[in-house]
């Protein structure tokens, strides 16, 4: 019998508007991560890993 095998991976970054440091506060970015792996919970994906850094850029 023919088997057919799938793995989808996604790889999803975005930023705040006008890349406003938001998330430097670390209970806020906990909350965050852990309402993303909800999400993908919810939507029956398995999430491998979550999580972000904070890049400030000086011109």
């Amino acid at each position: 019998m023919p088997q057919s095998l799938t793995r989808v991976l996604i790889h999803t970054v975005f930023s705040t508007k006008g890349r406003e440091p938001v998330f430097e506060d670390a209970a806020f970015r906990s909350e965050v991560h852990a309402y993303l792996g909800g999400c993908a919970k919810a939507l029956d994906c398995l999430p491998l890993q979550i999580g972000g850094v904070a890049i400030m850029f000086i011109c």
